[in-house]
């Protein structure tokens, strides 16, 4: 519709803002006083393209004043202010004119949409008086069409018309229109917003010819209240046939109740239906209690877990009928029909302390909050009520099921959803949030660290967790002997059990990651604790200590530090010796940043002589310092600049990392990913920059691989950053620093397209071969240095010791046909005798079963257990029978080893 209007003095306004203001304010400024001389809307219409066109203009230069922040408000310009400012005829003709746009949906550009939408958002809220003609005008658009898809805004239109009812009744030609609109808005609407709209409908259909109570009939009719004895909604049972999983086991659960029973959750379903809001009042859940006082705990508690567990299950999609185009939805997807009453049921789950109920909120959450291809996360709403009923309830379970969401959440508003549930937790409990987290990890009836023994059918089950595997299951009969496989006793008369069991365990496995990450984590923040306390919720407990007795602490006492790690029950230093705290020491995470180069050999030189492998990097970890060159640029690193990396999988490890990044794309999408440490008062901002190009982006727009930049700290006020100030790198704490780098460190080792062995076949991209040259072959990052002084101490202990060798940076492997030079920081390898190429591709969850009982000094390296395993393959390089591997040793035209 813009692109029909031809106006030189708007197409050209050149590049000077003033000039462009005044020209688009002048256009406006003679429309306005157009749509004064006439307020028909047939006879404003040939003004209405150039009215929009320049305020589209002026929008555009205020876009650019306000850095891309896209939003009108009237209020900012002369000819806004005239709108608000002018008669009623001229108010309305406007409020005509952008019903008219929005209801063609001539969505030809954006700005013109938000024009509409700032002028309806504005004068609809005013009480201009209408007559009945104007009235019909405003509601033929929703009449027309749905405003599910305009996206007319339904709740003022309609409370302009309920006043307008009030005040002169309701004449033919309303109610006409308002029986068009009953059949799309109504109780059976798939939509939330249109089963109020159309209860809303309804009450104005049953009002009378206007009276003087009129006004406070209507509103008290539109207003209904499902609680009510007297609702005509109140004695309405529940269709709950949408097919979806949720509501299939529900109906399942009724159908087996007593007919007492099943009226019982009849009524409590229909007090569920009225939680509208994004939390619930004091008033619901105080009828959620009765409600549930009349159930019982146990009934409402296997009925709700049977149908939160349905809730990520399929069912039947849903129909979308468009008009000129159908769709169904995904059928895992949670309808809107029944929304509210799933939410408050969730809700309800809060007055109910069972682990098994707890557990059953934890799952129905990540469930809601996993992507669904081309729809986003399953159901917002609901995963949401599941972190308000997690953080009201604030028990151990509730705390360790937030802690396993946080520690599984790749949404931004996900994270931020339960961080606010963690904080109201916090509150709830009256602690600091650090303290509630601590003490509220789970022990899943383990009552040794580490290891879990329960008896089932005279057998007795033996799990040993481990802090960066699956737990190892075994079973024990009554004589002691060993047996792997579950026994067929246990599986045929303790099958609850045995499910129970498993389920436990799958649980331990999920929330052991984000129990390693946390303690990680603990380098960027202050955090230490007394002996009492670090005891209960690091050293004794079940699952904590399998993490805490494999690390390295600082005791602080008597104004001294000693590094100390908890060995065969005992404290023991570097050197061997024994150590006894004082009761009133505090203890924290040790980081070889402040420690001598002797003392970091001791301590790795302890954990070989022991076979001790840490749960992450902390004897073997990487320090980064700032270097000259940085102290050059003072406040910006360029050490892992121009770099190009895999941007789903940088992006995948951004947020498993706790950085923000979203996906950039072939639209406005630049964003630098940044991590932010409110502790410190610090946000880092890492920045990259997408590879354009037709071979770089995807079929959905997104770019393929960026290129790194720089990276900079700001100073964080009161949430914000102060993107204007980098501070100086030098003015960082030391830790603080090294943390940072080395995540950026981490993102490029494992992201840069050197590591993919199959870069030059697949991509054919000739411009990056030097990068991808350089990054596969050339100088050691500081992680892969540390891979290094790793092997240093593996390889003698390998039975290919005498195969292997360290040369600079690579591990050469003598196989029996070839020799192989395999480098330390891609993993990619070059073969004797020209230094040719070799693609070996790891297998997809393959995995390095070559090392798997090899002993490391820290668990989580992958590309260390990868070039141990090529090592393995290429030594006994005869023995291969992948014939991809073997056609590039056997060659025909180069010499093999005799």
């Amino acid at each position: 519709m813009v692109s029909q209007v031809s106006n030189p003095d708007i197409a050209d306004m050149g590049s000077e803002p003033t000039a462009a203001r005044h020209n688009a304010e002048k256009q406006i400024a003679q429309l306005v006083a157009e749509v004064k001389q006439n307020n028909e809307l047939e006879a404003s219409k040939p003004h209405f393209g150039g009215w929009l066109a320049a305020a589209m203009q002026l929008n555009d230069e205020a876009s650019a004043i306000r850095r891309g922040s896209g939003k009108i408000s009237l209020k900012d310009y002369e000819s806004g202010r005239n709108i608000q400012t002018a008669n009623h005829a001229t108010q309305k003709a406007a409020v005509a004119l952008a019903l008219k746009h929005l209801g063609n949906q001539n969505f030809i550009d954006l700005t013109t949409d938000q024009v509409c939408d700032v002028v309806l958002s504005s004068l609809l809220r005013r009480k201009l008086p209408y007559t009945d003609v104007e009235i019909v005008g405003l509601l033929t658009p929703l009449a027309n069409v749905s405003f599910i898809i305009t996206g007319l805004p339904i709740t003022p239109i309609l409370a302009n018309v309920e006043r307008h009812v009030a005040e002169h009744g309701l004449c033919n030609s309303i109610r006409q229109q308002l029986q068009r609109m009953a059949t799309e808005y109504n109780s059976g609407s798939v939509y939330s917003d249109a089963r109020k709209a159309g209860q809303r409908i309804e009450a104005l259909l049953a009002m009378p010819a206007c009276d003087a109570k009129a006004f406070e009939s209507l509103e008290s009719k539109c207003k209904v209240d499902p609680n009510d004895a007297d609702s005509p909604i109140a004695s309405v049972a529940l269709d709950f046939n949408t097919g979806e999983a949720w509501t299939n086991a529900l109906l399942i659960e009724l159908g087996k109740m007593p007919d007492e029973s099943r009226n019982r959750w009849h009524e409590f379903l229909r007090h569920c239906s009225t939680a509208k809001g994004s939390k619930p009042t004091k008033k619901f859940i105080k009828q959620s209690r009765e409600c549930l006082d009349g159930i019982g705990t146990s009934e409402f508690v296997r009925v709700t877990v049977s149908i939160l567990a349905a809730i990520g299950q399929p069912g039947e999609c849903q129909r979308f009928d468009y008009g000129y185009r159908i769709e169904y939805s995904e059928e895992t997807e949670i309808h809107d029909t029944h929304i509210d009453c799933l939410r408050g049921l969730v809700w309800t789950t809060s007055l109910v302390n069972d682990e098994s109920l707890i557990s059953g909120v934890g799952d129905a959450a990540e469930k809601c909050f996993q992507k669904i291809r081309e729809v986003g996360p399953r159901s917002p709403k609901i995963g949401n009520a599941c972190l308000i009923a997690l953080s009201t309830l604030a028990s151990d379970c509730a705390i360790a099921q937030l802690g396993r969401l946080q520690s599984r959440a790749k949404h931004i508003s996900t994270r931020k959803q339960i961080a606010k549930a963690f904080q109201t937790a916090a509150s709830n409990a009256g602690m600091v949030e650090e303290d509630l987290v601590e003490i509220s990890v789970p022990r899943y009836g383990l009552t040794r660290v580490g290891q879990l023994h329960e008896k089932i059918a005279g057998f007795t089950a033996e799990a040993t967790i481990n802090a960066h595997q699956k737990h190892q299951l075994i079973w024990r009969r009554p004589d002691g002997s060993i047996q792997k496989t579950v026994p067929k006793a246990v599986k045929e008369t303790c099958s609850d059990q045995l499910k129970q069991l498993k389920k436990r365990l799958k649980d331990i496995d999920i929330l052991m990651p984000s129990l390693r990450y946390r303690i990680e984590h603990l380098y960027l923040t202050e955090r230490s604790w007394n002996l009492s306390d670090f005891r209960k919720r690091f050293l004794d407990h079940p699952l904590v200590g399998v993490v805490a007795c494999r690390l390295i602490w600082n005791v602080g006492q008597d104004a001294s530090i000693t590094a100390v790690m908890w060995h065969e029950g005992q404290w023991v230093t570097s050197a061997g010796h024994s150590f006894l705290p004082d009761p009133e020491c505090r203890i924290s995470l040790w980081h070889p940043m402040h420690c001598s180069a002797n003392e970091v050999l001791q301590w790795r030189q302890w954990l070989d002589a022991h076979q001790v492998s840490q749960p992450f990097k902390q004897a073997h970890r990487e320090v980064y310092v700032v270097t000259d060159a940085e102290r050059e640029t003072v406040d910006r690193s360029l050490r892992f600049s121009s770099h190009i990396i895999r941007q789903h999988q940088f992006a995948a490890l951004c947020q498993q990392r706790g950085w923000r990044y979203d996906l950039q794309g072939d639209w406005d999408s630049w964003n630098a990913p940044s991590l932010d440490l409110p502790q410190q008062g610090l946000h880092i901002a890492f920045y990259v920059d997408p590879l354009e190009g037709d071979t770089n982006i995807t079929q959905n727009f997104v770019y393929t691989h960026v290129a790194t930049s720089h990276v900079q700290f700001f100073a964080l006020q009161d949430g914000a950053p102060e993107l204007a100030t980098p501070l100086p790198l030098e003015t960082i704490d030391p830790i603080v620093f090294s943390e940072v780098m080395r995540d950026v460190d981490l993102f490029v080792g494992v992201t840069s397209i050197g590591n993919d062995p199959e870069w030059r076949e697949r991509e054919g991209v000739a411009e990056h071969d030097d990068y991808w040259e350089q990054f596969s072959f050339g100088e050691l990052s500081q992680s892969a240095l540390t891979r290094r002084k790793a092997l240093e101490q593996i390889l003698p202990r390998l039975e290919i010791a005498d195969q292997c060798r360290l040369d600079g940076r690579f591990l050469i492997v003598d196989g029996k046909l070839r020799t192989y030079k395999i480098h330390l920081g891609s993993s990619n390898i070059l073969m004797s005798p020209n230094d040719r190429y070799l693609c070996i591709v790891q297998k997809r969850g393959g995995g390095t079963r070559r090392t798997d009982n090899l002993y490391l000094p820290f668990e989580g390296d992958n590309t260390l257990s990868l070039i141990l395993s090529k090592a393995y393959l290429l030594a006994k390089d005869d023995k291969i029978k992948d014939t991809t591997i073997v056609n590039q040793i056997r060659t025909d035209h180069e010499p093999i080893r005799s």
